[in-house]
């Protein structure tokens, strides 16, 4: 499902930039029991959501803390 998404995003690049601006801004706008995150926050949280299926970047940032822990070492 995302091959088609990571094809588009490559090609047109401005696409995911302006995706991501504003439904940052819809997602900041809801507020719950007063506190609301705000464009600039629900901007990155959609970045970062929508990137890590995309590219897999995630998954190596999850991988990598596994390897390395203050307990087993590097």
């Amino acid at each position: 499902m995302t091959a088609w998404l990571a094809t588009t995003f490559e090609k047109y690049p401005e696409l995911a930039v302006f995706l991501v601006v504003g439904v940052g801004y819809w997602i900041g706008s809801f507020k719950v029991r007063g506190f609301g995150p705000g464009p600039v926050t629900g901007s990155l949280i959609v970045g970062v959501l929508l990137a890590g299926p995309v590219t897999g970047y995630l998954h190596s940032i999850r991988c990598s803390s596994w390897e390395v822990s203050p307990a087993r070492g590097p």
